[in-house]
């Protein structure tokens, strides 16, 4: 008992909203609980927050239309599968940044916080 009260409960970050919209279109609400645990708020929640901040459509519907969009800008030498294995490359990347700069974000507080 002695030895339990001598331990500092570890505190853990909670993410916050402005972290999922960062997270937001890359990462279904699902994808952000697998990825992030007990750091992250329920699915439903994370599915709130999205609605809440941006409420036209489902993030599934910005990927694709973003994806759809880039074939505007295209580069015209380039086949369409070429295009569309660069876009997916591009996005994973960006999907990818935004977890690593999320994780170092929760690595420095909870270093702090001890």
């Amino acid at each position: 008992m002695r030895e339990e009260q001598g331990k500092r409960r570890r505190i853990i970050y909670k993410l916050q909203k402005d972290d999922y919209k960062k997270l937001y279109p890359y990462l279904l609400p699902k994808q952000v609980k697998e990825e992030f645990g007990d750091r992250a708020h329920s699915e439903r929640t994370i599915s709130q927050v999205y609605s809440d901040t941006f409420p036209l459509r489902p993030n599934e519907f910005y990927a694709k239309y973003a994806f759809k969009k880039s074939f505007a800008i295209m580069d015209l030498s380039a086949s369409s599968r070429q295009w569309i294995e660069y876009s997916h490359r591009k996005l994973e990347e960006i999907k990818s940044k935004r977890k690593r700069e999320l994780w170092k974000k929760i690595n420095q507080v909870e270093a702090i916080t001890g």
